[in-house]
């Protein structure tokens, strides 16, 4: 089977398919970033890449995945914002994501904003912290 770079950690069980599956993963210790130039080796090294929104897989990293074993990208988030996908479909290599995984958190974050903004949440706050507030 494949050997697959998981950029972060994920939830429990998030790898437990792909090692059902027979896949070698290479899971990187802590929630670092990889710099750069790590993401790019370790893509070369590797048939799959399981990254997240705050990875950048532009152009360089795809093309030295792409000169090594890379063929999947899966970003572990709804859009690819941080995901070349034209490098990516010059090079034949395919990219998904994970849709609707957070309908739910992003909903609740947009009624987070709408409330904050309208009962001026933050303003409360600091004068509350600057001991302005004596409600």
């Amino acid at each position: 089977m494949g050997r697959v770079l998981i950029t972060r950690p994920l939830i429990e069980g998030g790898t437990d398919p792909l090692v059902d599956a027979g896949h070698e993963i290479v899971a990187l210790p802590g929630a670092a970033p990889l710099s750069h130039d790590e993401l790019a080796k370790l893509a070369a090294e590797c048939d799959g890449v399981v990254c997240h929104l705050t990875d950048p897989i532009d152009a360089h990293v795809l093309e030295s995945g792409g000169a090594g074993r890379l063929r999947v990208v899966a970003n572990a988030a709804v859009g690819y914002d941080n995901i070349d996908v034209a490098a990516a479909a010059r090079l034949s290599i395919t990219v998904c994501n994970t849709p609707g995984v957070l309908d739910d958190t992003t909903a609740d974050l947009a009624f987070l904003l709408i409330l904050a903004s309208t009962r001026q949440a933050s303003a409360a706050e600091q004068d509350l912290r600057q001991g302005r507030w004596k409600g």
